[in-house]
């Protein structure tokens, strides 16, 4: 060793890289480790640093960590920082599951799994017209156009700004509410996944969607990570109520809800009184924000989670045994753009199959899929559905309209590429070069979505 030299940079940087990208229980570790770091206490083991170390010393191993400390002249609690550190900046990398690559393997993981989790996001909803939020002509990219003031289209979901002004939220709040016919008959997707549950096979479905259809579509196992419009919550007084017509009829409409104990029958008539969104808005917005004992108007807040609000408790009371639990996970119609939901892949066993049915890849945060099934969602699903034997229990008189042998789609090691699939070399095709090299541990190429 090199006079000077740290001396513990060599040892623990191979440690760390082996737990990382090969270890059954890296994933534990590092939901655990990032759990403690943002004060969480529901993830995994990570309910404090006692059992965080003894997580990381069992998987090191009692005689490989007496010879790092040999070998460092480091004490065992600085080992355990320094390779803890090390892997939490790297980011965990499940190693994808070598005898899992096709359609064929994808069905038959459906038809053999008992336990398994769905998380779903916005491309569940797409066909029945909701847009979503993060692709081109999404809801994002048109409210940059239309609110040119706001600092980021996420706003639109920000509490204070919400408090300020709600007119822009109920404005686009209106595109995202399902139409009649949505929750009359939800999509494909929706309805699979409650066929899911009614084979016995669900152990749960965690919506990132805030539309309901997952309760439209009779799928009782849902855990609304996002919230939903199903209640009301006055920002003034606190009353929750449950949503009625009216209200359905008045957030299609795009108008402001007012909570009737406040404001009396006035309410009836509260959006006729205000002004349409104008250029106005902004200035309103600048002076009002941030002023020191804000009176907000009682204005109804939809129960839908906003950025800087906890989950729903009952997120929380479930994730830590369905994780446990889980013997297949689906990714249905998601960008995992959105932690902490978007780290349950990572926070699953390394042995736990993961399945991706999506339009583009997913480049987040290192995750790797077993299989990725790329296009549109309902048509995927429905593929899946027949090769099932499930269309006539879904009472789906549709039948996909895929020309010749899926197969003529597959790409090497484990995708498929479907119509409708996202892969232009701006966009997604930047990701896609992103996903393929961290699906090469051996490339020595890093994809860390935290940085």
């Amino acid at each position: 060793m090199e006079t000077g030299e740290s001396p513990s940079s060599e040892s623990l940087e191979e440690l760390s890289e082996g737990t990382e990208a090969s270890s059954p229980s890296g994933s534990t570790i590092y939901s655990s480790a990032l759990a403690l770091l943002r004060g969480e206490r529901h993830v995994r083991v990570g309910a404090s640093e006692t059992e965080l170390r003894k997580l990381l010393a069992d998987e090191i191993g009692p005689e490989r960590l007496k010879e790092l400390v040999e070998e460092t002249k480091l004490d065992e609690e600085t080992i355990l920082a320094t390779v803890l550190a090390s892997i939490l900046e790297r980011g965990y990398v499940r190693p994808k599951l070598p005898e899992i690559n096709t359609l064929s393997d994808v069905v038959s993981l459906l038809r053999n799994s008992e336990n398994i989790l769905v998380l779903c996001g916005a491309g569940i909803s797409t066909s029945l017209g909701i847009p979503d939020f993060r692709s081109e002509g999404g809801i994002y990219e048109r409210v940059q156009a239309r609110y040119p003031f706001l600092d980021d289209p996420q706003m639109l979901f920000d509490l204070d700004q919400f408090l300020v002004d709600p007119r822009p939220f109920y404005e686009f709040a209106a595109e995202i509410f399902p139409p009649e016919e949505a929750l009359r008959k939800p999509s494909f997707c929706h309805r699979f996944i409650a066929q899911l549950e009614r084979s016995g096979k669900l152990l749960r479905c965690y919506t990132q969607n805030i539309d309901g259809l997952e309760r439209a579509a009779g799928i009782s196992r849902t855990i609304f990570c996002h919230g939903s419009f199903d209640t009301l919550r006055c920002v003034k007084c606190n009353r929750s109520r449950a949503i009625c017509e009216q209200d359905r009829h008045q957030i299609r409409r795009g108008n402001v809800i007012y909570c009737e104990r406040c404001t009396g029958e006035e309410a009836l008539h509260a959006n006729d009184k205000r002004s349409s969104l104008d250029d106005g808005l902004a200035s309103d917005s600048e002076d009002s924000c941030g002023s020191d004992g804000f009176d907000p108007e009682p204005v109804m807040k939809p129960g839908i989670v906003f950025f800087g609000e906890p989950l729903p408790q009952e997120f929380f009371d479930s994730i830590e045994d369905d994780l446990r639990r889980a013997d297949m996970l689906l990714v249905i119609g998601t960008s995992l753009q959105v932690a902490p939901v978007a780290d349950m892949p990572r926070s699953l066993d390394a042995s736990v199959p993961q399945i991706l049915v999506n339009r583009e890849v997913v480049a987040r945060a290192r995750i790797q899929f077993d299989v990725e099934l790329l296009g549109d969602c309902d048509f995927i699903v429905r593929l899946i559905a027949e090769l099932l034997g499930w269309s006539d229990k879904i009472g789906d008189t549709e039948r996909c309209s895929l020309a010749g042998d899926p197969e003529q789609y597959f790409q090497l090691p484990s995708r498929y590429v479907f119509p409708g699939a996202r892969l232009d070399p701006d966009g997604a095709g930047h990701r896609l070069q992103a996903d393929d090299m961290s699906q090469n541990p051996e490339s020595g190429a890093t994809w860390n979505g935290f940085q």
